[in-house]
């Protein structure tokens, strides 16, 4: 899970300043004035107010900037008063982030726009993990706010192969907002960092192309060890049936128990049909009698399982068939909770099915 930053640090606390100091300001005349007010590092605000004279914004400006640098130094007191509890010897950055490199890294650093490749646990002060990176790490582009400002500028501290401590207050973290249940409003934060490698931006797309490919063949692999388990179950299913199916390459099987003689299911039919649906244990988990109607499809358009596309190809009007569908043709790895019925992740699933009519 990699957590993205905030669109503001600043933005609530700004706007509450801003509109505490206009309550209280009252003129005859005004103006409208368009402002872009600068609020953290590549980061401003427009907004468009009305303004006496350009003293009074001047005044205005002061206030909201005296309001912010207090919320910064009680951030950094509650930072501070955390270093000195755990007795921990940190440096500090000037825009206010606390640090101790634990390993510098090699002499080559990161620079905006280059590619890095991290690793990080994020936790509160209290040691509650909200966030980490997985085995393969987290890439982001130095200086775009893809990341917490936090991590932007902690990793530029480090060459690579350099491990860091981070002990960001809020306005470097998630702010006032926060991320919903998992990290607080203006809770300050802890990120143990290690900057594995710097990816210039041809280096970085053949690094992604690498990865896909990679994934993909993880991906392949294991979904031919899945099919291997689901074969095992369908051939259980089948025993206790009592049926022979035909196994075809995709890994369904399929028993015809009666061969109709009406029109074939082909692109773009309408189809009548009844069905059971089972899991493995022989649990029944839909039909069309438990919905009190036949099941009428679009075949093609409507939305089928991979095993019903596959496995319908070979009926025809009046057929009646097993298909006993491996998981990989039928949800994969998602689970389901839907109108009462719960599928596990990778389960195969098995269908007698009805075509009544095609037309």
């Amino acid at each position: 899970m990699c957590l993205l930053p905030p669109v503001s640090c600043f933005t609530k606390r700004f706007a509450s300043a801003v509109v505490k100091i206009f309550s209280k300001i009252t003129a005859s005349f005004w103006e409208y004035k368009k402002l872009h007010i600068f609020v953290c590092e590549n980061f401003f605000i427009e907004i468009t107010v009305k303004f006496f004279s350009m003293r009074l914004l001047f005044f205005v400006l002061i206030l909201v900037k005296v309001n912010l640098i207090s919320a910064q130094e009680n951030e950094h007191a509650a930072i501070e008063d955390y270093l000195q509890k755990e007795k921990l010897s940190t440096q500090k950055t000037e825009q206010g982030l606390f640090y101790v490199v634990e390993k510098a890294g090699n002499s080559k650093r990161p620079k905006r726009g280059d590619y890095v490749l991290v690793h990080y646990e994020g936790s509160l002060l209290d040691g509650t993990k909200f966030d980490e990176t997985d085995k393969g790490g987290f890439i982001f582009q130095v200086g775009y706010r893809q990341v917490i400002r936090a991590l932007d500028q902690g990793v530029q501290l480090l060459g690579e192969n350099g491990e860091i401590k981070l002990f960001v207050p809020a306005f470097l973290g998630y702010g006032t907002v926060g991320v919903g249940e998992v990290v607080p409003p203006d809770a300050p934060l802890k990120y143990e960092l290690e900057l594995e490698k710097i990816l210039a931006p041809a280096e970085y797309d053949q690094y992604m192309l690498d990865l896909e490919k990679k994934e993909k063949e993880d991906y392949e692999k294991e979904m031919a060890q899945q099919l291997k388990k689901d074969i095992e179950k369908i051939e259980d299913f089948a025993k206790k049936k009592q049926l022979k199916p035909v196994a075809a390459k995709s890994g369904l099987h399929y028993v015809l128990t009666r061969r109709g003689k009406g029109k074939a299911i082909g692109e773009g039919s309408r189809v009548t049909a009844e069905f059971e649906s089972y899991l493995h244990d022989g649990t029944m988990f839909d039909s069309t009698k438990k919905r009190g109607e036949p099941y009428q499809f679009i075949f093609g358009k409507d939305n089928l399982i991979e095993g019903w596309d596959e496995g319908l190809l070979l009926l025809n009007e009046g057929s009646e068939a097993w298909l006993l569908v491996p998981s990989g043709l039928a949800f994969g790895p998602e689970e389901i909770f839907e109108n009462g019925i719960h599928i596990r992740r990778h389960s195969p699933l098995f269908f007698y099915i009805k075509i009544l009519r095609v037309e």
